[in-house]
């Protein structure tokens, strides 16, 4: 919003400032700046702490191979699009298998063995989104500290493919010590993208950039927010004495 010079004048003085800081809902919005719940949930996939569930289904970490997995199937966790009951199905199963090896079937049969994987756990389809959709944020969460690039806005959906697995595991395994196949199939895949993180730091020409950033959703409710209360205090400054 457009503000005159003599409103901007008026809303830097410490009468403003006094009013912002003592607002209820600044408050709760700026302790939501930062996910602290989701960081102790990539601290315990890291340290293989943990009791993993969804609802009441056990399950594990997401790994590169599993998201790769995902990804070939065109599951809509991974691609994007509305998450069906077969496609959290599928998407249950994986995570819950010990590891993609361990699947006795093909691809063909992979709906009809994860089929009830939903409904055993105990929530309805749209609980069952919210949290597989948490667990890859959570898996993910350490490269949102990386700088924006032009190329996060081309336009173009990411591809999980062979390429990206190898690439991103063999910096987990350059990192850590363990060899391809542990990064690939074993390591959570916040782990790997912690490593991955962790190298860009050190050998990257952007290391300085790499810090934790706020939710930007929360910033712009917080904005909105500010805005408000501007709007009032210019208002009840404008009236008669």
């Amino acid at each position: 919003m457009a503000r005159t010079p003599d409103e901007l004048r008026r809303l830097t003085t410490p009468e403003f400032n006094q009013l912002l800081a003592a607002d209820p809902e600044l408050k709760r919005l700026a302790a939501l700046r930062f996910d602290a719940a989701l960081d102790v949930s990539v601290l315990l996939e890291i340290l293989e702490l943990g009791d993993w569930r969804i609802g009441n289904l056990p399950i594990r970490p997401l790994t590169v191979a599993k998201l790769a997995f995902l990804w070939a199937l065109g599951n809509p966790l991974v691609v994007g699009g509305d998450l069906t009951e077969a496609a959290a199905d599928v998407a249950l199963y994986i995570l819950s298998v010990p590891g993609l090896g361990e699947i006795p079937c093909g691809l063909a049969g992979i709906p009809g063995e994860a089929a009830g994987y939903a409904k055993a756990t105990g929530l309805d389809l749209a609980a069952v989104d919210r949290e597989l959709r948490r667990v890859k944020r959570a898996a993910f969460r350490p490269l949102e500290m990386l700088p924006v690039t032009a190329e996060d806005h081309d336009g173009e959906p990411p591809r999980y493919d062979g390429v990206w697995s190898a690439a991103i595991a063999g910096v987990a395994a350059r990192e850590s010590g363990h060899d391809l196949q542990y990064c690939l199939h074993r390591m959570p895949l916040s782990a790997v993208c912690a490593c991955f993180v962790n190298n860009r730091r050190r050998e990257g020409t952007d290391g300085d950039q790499i810090r934790y950033r706020p939710n930007p959703e929360v910033l712009n409710l917080i904005d909105a927010r500010v805005e408000i209360l501007a709007d009032q205090f210019l208002t009840e400054q404008n009236k008669p004495n």
